[in-house]
């Protein structure tokens, strides 16, 4: 029964990893061949600033799916719908405070001065921001709704639907470019793709499955209580990798220019593409993680963790010494000759994601069993530093520097992770504490 929920858990992964990876190898020429390297990256930066706020859900989506998860497989199901409705609503009601203060930000705060934009005119700026920041908060709905198909064990429907709706996604941009529409028909057509998932989703989870029921609206606090330590642990996690991705993208910006960072960008995500791959085991695992710890099988846990750590490495190793050595006459064809890799930075970066691959298995232990403690809180000192250190450090550096700074970093949350993730494989008289 694992293995076969295993295997579509991958095939569904590949698929939509796959898309992922389709996406980013298209997607990029086509945006710099029709808005050039400068209006790219102003769109990136301006991508980045509603993303700050993605975690509004304050890390209730991810504990509240492991905790359901645990629940079902333990026979709780009556207690597992009163979590998810409560959940459910709770989350949209105060998340909804820091996406009204963004919102209200764009018109009394100079954002457009901040960041220093000339190609992208201040009403593309404007709309494009309020359109983008209701598109993150859409992604809010969604987050219970789609760690529902896991909790039901059939977590790669969910995978299928997701890929179906970013290809549609990907191709009514790709239209509205190639047309000559910029930075407000994309942000639409992000805003208004979501949404038409989102509806899909209830419905098909309605239909299937009388547990999944989000009406009438209910929040009482004293029943998810319990997930909120948990919660905030992962949000701070979210957090932590926001600010790393975003943050770091706003300083290059800033700091060196939009040319620099489509090179960081671009960069990143060739090398995203290991972690893709990567992440199509980490992904099909997490479900088994939470059963096996549901069901108190320590022995599976450590089974199941053991073999997905070995294939991360080997699978790491192996593409990233590729990329390595092929990477720059990848670029060289992907861009056109627009984006040129750079050394020692290159070398960097591709290190640190090894780093991360190493760890990220452990992370996703400690998340599926509601396990974090107080790793999210490190994890988000570390990003603060990280980010802080190339604030006064960027002019000094350059681009070599922040990569080398995200190598100190992978380095210390591999020590936390592995510190931490030993209890829950080792545990005394192979008892966890839930």
């Amino acid at each position: 029964m694992i293995r076969k929920r295993l295997i579509s858990a991958i095939s569904g992964n590949v698929l939509i990893q796959g898309i992922n990876a389709v996406i980013q190898v298209l997607g990029i020429p086509i945006l710099l061949k029709y808005w050039g390297v400068n209006y790219y990256g102003e769109w990136l930066i301006l991508f980045t600033i509603p993303s700050y706020i993605a975690m509004s859900d304050m890390g209730l989506g991810t504990s509240t799916t492991s905790e359901l998860s645990m629940l079902v497989e333990r026979g709780k199901d009556e207690e597992a719908m009163n979590i998810l409705r409560n959940t459910f609503w709770f989350i949209l009601t105060v998340g909804l405070i820091p996406f009204l203060l963004l919102l209200l930000s764009v018109m009394v705060l100079p954002w457009y001065d901040w960041l220093n934009f000339t190609e992208i005119s201040p009403r593309e700026f404007t709309a494009s921001f309020f359109l983008l920041i209701l598109y993150i908060y859409l992604a809010l709905f969604l987050t219970l709704p789609l760690g529902y198909y896991r909790v039901q064990k059939i977590y790669h429907r969910e995978r299928y639907i997701s890929a179906l709706f970013r290809v549609i996604e990907f191709l009514l941009i790709v239209l509205a470019i190639v047309a000559g529409f910029k930075a407000i028909m994309v942000a639409f057509i992000y805003l208004f793709i979501r949404l038409l998932q989102f509806v899909f989703v209830i419905y098909d989870l309605s239909t299937k499955f009388e547990s999944f029921r989000l009406l009438p609206f209910k929040m009482e606090f004293k029943s998810i209580k319990h997930l909120l330590k948990p919660g905030l642990s992962t949000m701070t996690i979210y957090m932590g990798q926001n600010l790393i991705v975003q943050g770091l993208v706003t300083i290059i910006g800033i700091g060196l220019g939009s040319a620099y960072v489509v090179l960081f960008t671009v960069t990143r995500t060739l090398v995203n593409m290991v972690k893709q791959v990567v992440g199509v085991i980490n992904l099909s695992i997490t479900s088994e993680f939470s059963y096996a710890f549901g069901a108190k099988d320590y022995a599976l846990l450590r089974k199941l963790f053991n073999g997905a750590n070995k294939w991360n490495a080997v699978m790491a190793i192996s593409l990233l010494l590729m990329l390595y050595i092929f990477g720059q006459d990848i670029l060289q064809l992907w861009t056109k000759g627009k984006v040129v890799l750079v050394e020692p930075f290159f070398l960097f970066i591709l290190l640190g994601t090894f780093i991360n691959t190493i760890w990220n298995i452990r992370l996703v232990l400690l998340v599926s069993t509601n396990q974090l403690g107080y790793t999210g809180i490190a994890f988000l000192i570390g990003a603060v530093i990280l980010v802080c250190s190339n604030i006064l450090l960027i002019k000094q550096f350059g681009i070599n520097g922040v990569a080398a700074s995200i190598i100190f970093f992978e380095v210390a949350m591999l020590v936390v992770m592995w510190i931490v993730s030993q209890r829950i494989l080792h545990p005394v008289n192979e008892s966890l504490s839930s």
